[in-house]
């Protein structure tokens, strides 16, 4: 065998060897991709705060006021006894309904914070938030008071509002203008407090959410750490059974980051929609 016989060997063998090479390493790229793919997508997660938010309308509407549970005096032992014989069943599926209901609201909160930080037109999403949160507060009011306004209480995206604008006013900060580790973290606290503060000044969930939003804005390279802290944040501040909170690390341990299926205001609209049906059926059920 002559050598430029063999130099063409050596380059075919050679050239065979690297696209062998290429393919094994798009093969491997591939499988990647379809592991990153696996597990929930963020309209998932979206629809499993909206079940989450009807079960806990459902039990603060109309399974509470069905029951008269409130009125329930606990300290007399025949009425808690006669109470329990009548409604033992239903009051078991409305503590059940009403636990899987508070996993709405770190969903909820997480997605809020990481939407924002990913997102372009970050202006343009707090302006659409402010809009609906304001919007809902009337049906809220309806649907927990039978009131068109009630100051006691305020709805949840409100609350999650003024996380949202904790956690923008930081990141902007953050981003632009603070480098030292120290000034960035103590801007963290300060505005976090002073939105904690705001809140506060009414009832509800106000001054939860710019603690548990801050604490995921922070540790957001770890999804479950950010969530967990968050969730702890609530009972070491506000003494609040955070168990049922923690439920939502479920789903969110399974997010795999794809958006999903595009749902434009779904939620938007779905959250005051869904306290107006609420607030009908208890009215229909003669409840307020």
């Amino acid at each position: 065998m002559s050598s430029e016989q063999t130099e063409m060997n050596l380059d075919s063998n050679q050239q065979a060897f690297r696209q062998a090479d290429a393919f094994n390493k798009r093969m491997k790229a591939e499988k990647e991709n379809k592991k990153k793919k696996k597990g929930i997508t963020a309209f998932h997660l979206k629809v499993i705060a909206m079940v989450s938010m009807v079960f806990f309308a459902v039990t603060r509407v109309i399974l509470y006021r069905y029951m008269d549970f409130l009125s329930l005096d606990t300290k007399d032992s025949e009425a808690v006894t006669a109470f329990m014989e009548k409604f033992g069943g239903t009051l078991t599926v409305t503590m059940i309904l009403e636990f899987l209901g508070c996993i709405a609201f770190p969903i909820l909160a997480y997605l809020l914070v990481m939407g924002y930080v990913n997102s372009q037109k970050k202006a343009k999403d707090i302006i659409e938030f402010a809009i609906i949160a304001i919007v809902s507060e009337v049906p809220y009011d309806l649907a927990m008071s039978g009131k068109v306004l009630e100051i006691t209480g305020q709805n949840m995206f409100l609350s999650l509002f003024l996380g949202l604008c904790a956690v923008a006013i930081v990141d902007l900060l953050w981003e632009k203008y603070l480098t030292s580790l120290f000034a960035k973290y103590l801007v963290a606290i300060v505005v976090t407090i002073t939105f904690m503060f705001l809140g506060i000044l009414s009832r509800g969930f106000l001054g939860i959410a710019p603690l548990v939003m801050m604490c995921m804005y922070i540790f957001k390279q770890n999804k479950l750490s950010s969530v967990m802290l968050g969730v702890f944040s609530m009972y070491f501040i506000y003494q609040l059974d955070t168990v049922p909170y923690f439920l939502s690390l479920i789903p969110i341990a399974l997010y795999n980051g794809e958006q999903g299926k595009k749902t434009g205001y779904m939620l938007h609209v779905f959250y005051p929609l869904h306290l107006i049906i609420i607030y009908v059926i208890a009215v229909v059920m003669k409840l307020y």
